[in-house]
């Protein structure tokens, strides 16, 4: 049985990304280019700053602020630490709930058991 995505990828690939994924990209980038106006569209790489965009949109570059790099090697570090730390803590409070429920649940029995049964060490008795 086809799932969407494999049968997106057999036709919008023509079955074969290793072979035409780079030619659909190239493809894409011409028919929007060739779509959006040129006073619309800003050809912008990465690193070039704040000027190309600034002029795109016709604002003053900002004064004294650097440009924004969210990718950068410290900060991923950082995001990917919290992560860490947030899936963490996650677990810790998951094992919480589960294993306070599973104490209280033996506990439970245990008393019950114990109501039961008390000193004498069978219900039969």
């Amino acid at each position: 049985m086809l799932t969407l995505q494999s049968e997106f990828w057999d036709v919008f690939f023509g079955g074969d990304f290793e072979k035409n994924g780079k030619q659909k990209y190239i493809d894409y980038y011409a028919e929007v280019q060739a779509m959006v106006p040129a006073e619309n569209f800003l050809m912008y790489k990465m690193g070039q700053g704040w000027k190309p965009l600034c002029d795109f949109l016709e604002v003053p570059v900002p004064e004294g602020k650097k440009f924004p790099r969210t990718n950068d090697t410290d900060g991923f570090v950082d995001r990917c630490r919290a992560r860490n730390r947030a899936q963490m803590m996650n677990v810790a409070f998951r094992c919480l709930v589960v294993g306070g429920s599973v104490a209280a649940t033996a506990f439970s029995a245990a008393m019950t058991i114990r109501r039961f049964v008390g000193s004498k060490g069978s219900i039969l008795a």
